[in-house]
């Protein structure tokens, strides 16, 4: 597990504590989710196999289910700069373009997925009061949990992009770049 090493403080330190803590809590259920989805689909396969009786419902389960997985994973996976970028620019870019470029991706990170929460909000409030289920007659799934967690998901990692800026805005305005390496827990290195 990272250690995150910060001497960010004030109301930005307690908001980056707060979603790191939230992030990597999010990344273990998802795991544990993982899990439980992997075994439900073993015993789907086995029970197919060997005495022809498939587990009703299992595809619902497991497209639901993976939904979730990858929304509850995306706020570590943006804090541990896991998400894609081209190192292109950061080989042959002068410094001030560098930091400038780290700054338009984390500003524009946080647009995208404060779009895409913003989106999805009707869609999940009316999976909620409607009730929506997806699935067969004989098995129904809940849209809602999957709906939420795009939503949760998405917000997080917005909030977690604008908590990155900070300091990537400080670098682009001050030609320092030990605020950039103040992102705690980010594995990327910054020009």
């Amino acid at each position: 597990m990272l250690v995150r090493k910060s001497s960010t403080i004030g109301w930005v330190g307690i908001l980056d504590s707060t979603l790191s803590i939230i992030s990597k809590s999010l990344m273990l259920i998802a795991a544990a989710l993982l899990v439980m989805v992997a075994l439900v689909i073993a015993a789907d396969v086995f029970g197919r196999g060997l005495f022809n009786a498939p587990i009703i419902g299992v595809a619902e389960a497991v497209v639901n289910g993976l939904v979730i997985i990858a929304f509850l994973q995306l706020p570590y996976t943006v804090r541990i700069g896991g998400m894609l970028r081209t190192e292109l620019m950061d080989m042959i870019a002068p410094p001030v373009l560098k930091r400038f470029l780290w700054l338009a991706g984390y500003l524009l990170g946080a647009c995208l997925f404060a779009i895409l929460a913003k989106a999805e909000w009707g869609n999940m409030v009316h999976a909620f009061t409607t009730g929506e289920f997806e699935g067969h007659v004989t098995f129904a799934v809940p849209v809602f949990p999957s709906r939420l967690a795009i939503v949760a998901g998405s917000i997080l990692a917005a909030m977690t992009y604008l908590v990155m800026a900070i300091p990537a805005a400080i670098a682009l305005f001050t030609g320092n770049e030990e605020p950039l390496n103040m992102l705690m827990g980010q594995e990327v290195e910054h020009g």
